[in-house]
């Protein structure tokens, strides 16, 4: 939803014209999620939570009434800790509680390791759009078992369309019948 930064909004026009679809649908109150690491490393927490503030204050202005807080959707890397204590990832809603963490579309490689070096810290892995990553898609076994890590899942709700083909469509019924959904988003970012 914030402007300018990676896939969402490109603008401030269509960053307020979000939240007012978001607001008229009875919303109020989303998480910013944009990527963060990876090939987005620009993307640091100071400047979401500007970006953030500076929303809020245009949301008011045009008596929109959202609250939006700042996150991120953050590519997993061996820094990643590191990252978020030196304040240039965010946690969702900047509580320091929650990790939206990426894997790659193509592959999936094991969490346990991540998953645990965040529990040590007081974090929680929350797991982004898993139903789109081909890996996952050719053997969604290691679901079951990042579930019972702890990690939670968050599904797009496009998935449930086909809007990502038919094999995100499948393995995020599949998880919906096993209660391995936590979330849905919308992948406005």
């Amino acid at each position: 939803m914030l402007p300018g930064l990676d896939d969402g909004a490109p603008d401030w026009d269509e960053s307020i014209a979000m939240a007012a679809l978001a607001a008229c649908d009875g919303i109020r109150g989303v998480i910013a999620t944009p990527h963060q690491l990876g090939r987005y490393r620009n993307n640091v927490a100071p400047g979401i939570r500007q970006l953030t503030a500076e929303f809020n204050q245009r949301l008011a202005a045009a008596q929109i009434n959202l609250q939006v807080l700042p996150g991120g959707d953050v590519r997993i890397e061996d820094d990643l800790l590191s990252e978020i204590r030196a304040d240039r990832v965010l946690t969702l809603g900047d509580h320091g509680r929650h990790v939206l963490l990426e894997l790659p579309h193509e592959l999936y490689f094991p969490l346990q390791p991540v998953l645990e070096t965040l529990s040590r810290a007081g974090l929680v892995g929350i797991l982004s759009h898993p139903e789109r990553n081909r890996g996952i898609q050719s053997d969604p076994r290691c679901l079951r078992k990042l579930v019972s890590a702890g990690c939670l899942m968050q599904v797009t709700a496009g998935s449930f369309l086909g809007q990502f083909g038919s094999a995100a469509l499948q393995l995020s019924e599949q998880m919906l019948n096993n209660g391995w959904i936590h979330l849905i988003a919308s992948d406005g970012h």
